[in-house]
């Protein structure tokens, strides 16, 4: 055992045993993951509490909020992607229902080939992704977009204005008087028994504690993050003022997302060395460079970002309560598909955590210690 994971308190009998819990679940993290899980309890009728540090910086303040089945080089079907999909389409809508917000948007978006042998993949791929794919007919003036490969459409890609959606569920509950800004300290703040856990400095009992924190630089003790594999991506924010297309287009390997007003933001770069909030001139040049390579327009950069994304190894989300502290839950590993993975996976755990439903293997965070 490591010196931090020595400081985590056990979960024996304490005069904790005699409060009756304040909330039914404390989340930590008010990101992506936690203000999806917060929701899904909330249908549920649990009593939670969303605290959050609140700084500007994370990965979902700045996440361009891509929901796309079909990624990368080799067109790999992403995880899950039926479940995944139907999760999200009725998710997302419910949330817009209940605080007349508009944030998640459905719409087909569009792959540019770099090279013959992107052709040539689709088409060995055809069979597996009907009704996924489309023929792309370009009705776009010539001076646009260098695409001399070609390319197909993706007919059921969204995106999630992902800020829209956490602010307007932060607002949501703390209406509510159940969304705090709190810098909760690991392992002091978190006085776990065997029946509930408490976090003094805010008065709260609860019956349960779930991390969604994302990548942090210190360690949780009760989760450690050998399972992540986290890495940095800068994004930029470009004006186009003579581009005029709604859609997203993939090309190059990055992205090209429309945000309005002629103004399109363009990702990502991935860089596991450097795990930092700063934005480079190295990051800035690879994307103008990629950038520049299919879009023949002049391009104006008027914002560059940075963050740190909470990657699994596995590439695949993490679930789960601890071994031998099974009041505390895990949410995180979300990557870069965070959006269209969180519904999905925040129900699940809401099911896990209220009714002892299984997790998926493939997430389960104690796959690895079987």
């Amino acid at each position: 055992m490591s010196h931090v994971e020595s400081q985590a308190k056990p979960m024996t009998a304490s005069p904790a045993e005699r409060h009756t819990p304040t909330v039914d679940v404390v989340i930590i993290g008010a990101g992506l993951a936690g203000c999806a899980l917060a929701w899904s309890l909330r249908w549920r009728g649990v009593r939670v509490r969303l605290l959050d540090r609140g700084e500007p910086g994370t990965p979902s303040r700045i996440a361009a909020g891509l929901m796309t089945p079909i990624t990368g080089m080799r067109l790999a079907v992403t995880w899950r992607m039926t479940a995944l999909l139907a999760a999200a389409n009725a998710f997302y809508p419910r949330v817009e229902a209940e605080t007349g917000a508009t944030f998640y948007h459905p719409r087909p978006a569009v792959r540019l080939f770099g090279e013959p042998g992107e052709v040539d993949i689709l088409t060995r791929k055809g069979d597996q992704l009907l009704g996924q794919v489309d023929r792309l007919e370009p009705r776009w003036p010539p001076g646009w977009f260098a695409h001399p490969f070609g390319g197909f459409i993706l007919t059921q890609a969204a995106r999630l204005d992902v800020p829209t959606f956490l602010a307007v569920t932060q607002q949501h509950f703390a209406a509510e008087g159940a969304f705090q800004i709190a810098d909760v300290q690991l392992p002091q703040d978190i006085e776990p028994s065997a029946s509930t856990i408490r976090l003094p400095r805010w008065g709260l009992t609860t019956r349960y504690v779930v991390f969604c924190t994302g990548y942090q630089p210190q360690p949780n003790p009760w989760f450690p993050q050998s399972a992540l594999e986290p890495a940095k991506g800068e994004i930029l924010t470009v004006s186009i003022p003579e581009l005029h297309e709604d859609r997203v287009i993939y090309a190059q390997g990055i992205w090209l997302a429309p945000i309005g007003a002629g103004r399109f933001r363009v990702g990502s770069t991935y860089d596991l060395n450097h795990l930092d909030t700063l934005p480079t001139v190295a990051g800035r040049e690879e994307l103008l460079s990629k950038l520049r390579r299919f879009v023949r327009l002049p391009i104006h950069v008027i914002g560059h970002d940075a963050a740190v994304r909470p990657v699994a190894r596995s590439r695949k989300p993490l679930l789960g309560v601890h071994a031998e502290f099974p009041r505390l839950a895990y949410c995180n590993g979300l990557g870069s598909k965070g959006s269209l993975s969180v519904p999905y996976c925040a129900e699940m755990l809401a099911e896990h955590l209220l009714a002892d439903a299984p997790l998926d293997p493939e997430v389960d965070l104690q796959r690895g210690r079987r």
